[in-house]
């Protein structure tokens, strides 16, 4: 096995002595900026900030005051809710919308730089001792574990249901307002919509941690050669 010292060459980046997740997730983020992107970048975090402020907004209507006053701050929040929610959309989607008509040839070359990232971490983490390698396998999967359990208990798939339950949220917090002035709100529907979204930014917060240690555990696999549920140190 090659000593520390030396993964400069294959990586580029000389490797500490010992194999850290800091400088592991560095090395990572340096190699595949495309794949490290976080779940929600900086005006998606903005999107997602400004619609649960029209949740609460909103929320407002339920407490007893006059009927004009209580739908003011129904619509005033539901236009809130509306504007922080197509931010998020646009500021997540905005990227993929401008590369749709041009897709083939960018995806081949992300492709070619991705390739060449895997190769450079495993290069970088084969620098280390195989059974130091093993050991950070193993605990990540032990890692992973409870939290997967934890997220499914909770969560189930909201990974799978992508923006849905935010447009349940809304539908629920706002089916019996008019632009009239006229309304007549459900204080159970507001505060069901506004855990429905509490939740599902949990359960994002939850997939962005579970995302990371998966990486961790793919590109540790891919270093040892080991592809099994269990990793046995040498």
């Amino acid at each position: 096995m090659k000593p520390a010292a030396i993964a400069q060459e294959d990586s580029g980046v000389e490797a500490p002595q010992i194999l850290s997740f800091s400088a592991f997730d560095q090395r990572i983020a340096s190699c595949l900026p495309n794949d490290y992107r976080p779940l929600a970048n900086k005006s998606e975090k903005i999107g997602i900030l400004i619609l649960l402020v029209g949740a609460l907004t909103a929320a407002i209507s339920t407490i007893y005051l006059p009927s004009k006053i209580a739908a003011g701050f129904a619509i005033a929040g539901l236009a809130i809710e509306i504007s922080g929610g197509l931010l998020a959309i646009i500021a997540g989607s905005g990227k993929e919308l401008k590369e749709m008509w041009n897709r083939r040839p960018i995806f081949a070359a992300q492709l070619d730089q991705e390739s060449q990232g895997f190769n450079q971490i495993v290069a970088w983490l084969k620098a280390y001792p195989e059974n130091e390698l093993v050991e950070k396998l193993q605990f990540s999967r032990k890692r992973l574990e409870p939290l997967t359990k934890r997220s499914g208990f909770l969560l189930g798939g909201v990974e799978r249901l992508g923006f849905l339950p935010v447009v349940v949220a809304l539908y629920l917090q706002f089916r019996d307002v008019t632009l009239t002035g006229l309304v007549d709100v459900h204080a159970g529907g507001i505060f069901l919509g506004l855990l429905i979204l509490v939740l599902y930014f949990i359960g994002l917060w939850s997939i962005s941690i579970r995302w990371q240690l998966e990486t961790y555990i793919r590109f540790l696999e891919m270093a040892t050669n080991q592809t099994s549920t269990e990793a046995k140190l040498p």
